[in-house]
């Protein structure tokens, strides 16, 4: 990753300084929805194998955040999946889409994973078209049906 960006740890504070970042990303979400998600991913922290991070430019803004996982994959075996992978920044978005590709990449390496796998919402079609410029490709489509919860992760 260059220099310039660092990544960073969403938790405490990070975790409302991130929200504005899903905003933009989803308007709709609310700041109840994203500390469950936060929590989720928080609860699921077994040596490591996942996380909320944040990227932070060189004027100490968060430009970027990003949710993984360590996953098994049928056919790739361990990957990192990240789940959430939002890239704003104004004035050089590639760059900092490349610093989380590099920071998911570098992570995966670390947990023994064979390969990454970024999932991405189809209000993202911008942000596909430039991680299949960075040399990913789509491999499959989720297929999705929202109901009621049974049981509430609050």
């Amino acid at each position: 990753m260059g220099a310039s960006f660092e990544i960073v740890a969403v938790s405490g504070e990070r975790i409302l300084q991130a929200f504005p970042l899903i905003q933009a990303a989803w308007p709709g979400i609310d700041l109840d929805s994203w500390k469950s998600f936060v929590r989720s991913f928080r609860a699921d922290y077994t040596a490591g194998q996942s996380d909320v991070v944040a990227l932070r430019n060189p004027g100490g803004y968060l430009c970027g955040i990003l949710a993984y996982r360590r996953d098994w994959d049928l056919r790739a075996g361990p990957i990192l999946t990240a789940q959430l992978f939002i890239a704003i920044d104004l004035l050089n978005s590639s760059r900092t889409i490349g610093a989380l590709i590099e920071a998911v990449e570098a992570r995966a390496f670390q947990l023994g994973c064979t390969g990454i796998q970024v999932r991405l919402c189809k209000e993202q079609a911008q942000l596909a078209s430039c991680l299949n410029a960075l040399g990913l490709s789509c491999e499959a489509s989720v297929f999705s049906r929202h109901q009621k919860a049974a049981i509430s992760l609050n």
